[in-house]
């Protein structure tokens, strides 16, 4: 299984700390709302290690066949496929670390940080709020449609630039099947389970990261038809109201 990396918690910035000591969250509250993440972390992390697993070891075994098929080619057409292939297999590990999950650690470094004194768990909870947020942003990309089209576009330039330049139009087709199934997959599988713990969070929490609760405001028309005074008698009278 691939480890992730040894990242350190890291302490919430003076400016987001300060602004949170004015808030005036009750220290009960935030320890409450620190083990909610946790335990909302705990629950989804698991998923997003196997995710990244599967997908390392996938791109990482498809990178070492096509080497191997790149120097034992008979000729010149084969391996420039497999070293094409190779290629790509290797810009899928890549992107797959440099885009790592903020989930994947998320629980170690919260575990990591003390929560002794009110002042350390208001700390504690700014660090897990904001890694709560970043896990869902990072999802929703990965999720959406940029995302899908920035795979699907690679492998279009790939696959064209393999028919027209080598001539290597069946393995271009091939290389194109794979790359769809391969790299749209990956995407669709991806876990989106924090993504929605942080929308259910949020919704119970709207004042996460001790922001103020912006409400919607609008205009409201009003009006009311009562009896009025009128020169000669009664009547009727319209109230309008903004």
């Amino acid at each position: 299984m691939l480890a992730a990396p040894d990242v350190r918690a890291q302490e919430p910035s003076a400016d987001e700390l300060a602004r949170c000591q004015d808030f005036g969250l009750d220290d009960a509250d935030v320890t409450a709302r620190i083990h909610d993440i946790r335990a909302r972390i705990e629950h989804h992390e698991p998923d997003m290690r196997h995710w990244l697993t599967v997908v390392g070891v996938l791109h990482g075994a498809l990178f070492g066949a096509e080497l191997v098929l790149g120097f034992t080619a008979s000729g010149d057409g084969p391996r420039n496929e497999a070293i094409i292939g190779a290629i790509s297999s290797g810009l899928g590990l890549v992107t797959l670390f440099t885009s790592f999950p903020p989930l994947v650690g998320a629980g170690g470094q919260l575990d990591a940080m003390p929560e002794d004194t009110p002042e350390q768990r208001l700390s504690k909870l700014v660090r897990a709020e904001a890694l709560l947020r970043t896990s869902a942003e990072s999802v929703s990309f990965v999720r959406g449609p940029v995302a899908s089209l920035l795979s699907a576009g690679y492998v279009a330039v790939v696959a064209s630039l393999l028919a027209t330049v080598f001539q290597r139009t069946t393995g271009a087709f091939i290389l194109a099947a794979g790359g769809v199934v391969l790299g749209q997959g990956r995407l669709l599988i991806h876990p989106d389970g924090i993504l929605h713990e942080w929308r259910r969070y949020w919704f119970q929490h709207p004042d996460a990261g001790c922001e103020p609760v912006v409400r919607a405001t609008g205009v409201a028309l009003n009006w009311s038809l009562g009896p009025a005074a009128m020169p000669g008698g009664g009547g009727l009278g319209l109230s309008l109201s903004f």
